[in-house]
């Protein structure tokens, strides 16, 4: 068997490029991968393609549980809104490889590190704001996002336990009419140190 094709992007990485847009967005400039969204602006329905394979034919994992839906394989990335906030790591394989993912697998992996604990407790917020040009039936309409977000870290508890948790909010009114979204999560974690 020959080399398996394979990309990463690390903490550092993602910090750089991510704002709001999906994670098909996120790593669409890695070699052999391609993108599209319903919306027009990335965020909510996005599709990923890697060496011409639909995201139906891509086995997806966050720490290595599968995010496929096992009736049609596809992955719904609007269900993930600012995932990529809470990530170290996005391993990127392109091909089948030599590991069994599942029968999604043929077209390659992705495999979303989520790892956000730190040891020294600390309290973010982020707001972003920004205009993605005009549309609408109405061109005076400017079409915006808005990004608020709320990260707790709570460093070493009783010297055994990490905490991390974040509140987000996304909206954007689209680039094309009634391309809308208006999206909420939550991410919650704990890990025990050794």
């Amino acid at each position: 068997t020959g080399p398996v094709t394979y990309s990463e992007l690390g903490g550092s990485d993602i910090g750089r490029r991510y704002s709001v847009q999906d994670i098909p967005v996120l790593i669409s400039d890695l070699p052999s991968a391609t993108t599209y969204s319903e919306n027009g602006n990335g965020i909510g329905y996005t599709y990923l393609n890697i060496r011409g394979f639909d995201q139906r034919r891509i086995s997806v994992t966050i720490n290595g549980v599968p995010q496929n839906d096992p009736e049609d394989h596809n992955v719904y990335w609007i269900d993930f809104p600012d995932l990529a906030a809470n990530l170290s790591g996005i391993h990127v394989q392109r091909g089948a490889g030599s590991a069994f993912y599942g029968p999604p697998a043929i077209g390659g992996s992705v495999n979303l590190v989520a790892d956000p604990f730190r040891e020294t407790p600390g309290i973010s917020l982020e707001t972003m704001y920004g205009f993605q040009g005009f549309g609408g039936k109405d061109p005076r309409v400017v079409l915006n996002t808005r990004k608020y977000s709320l990260a707790v870290n709570s460093g070493p508890v009783g010297g055994k336990y990490l905490f991390y948790g974040r509140l987000s909010m996304l909206r954007s009114g689209g680039y094309r009419d009634n391309s809308w979204v208006d999206m909420k999560s939550y991410f919650l974690g704990a890990v025990k140190l050794r």
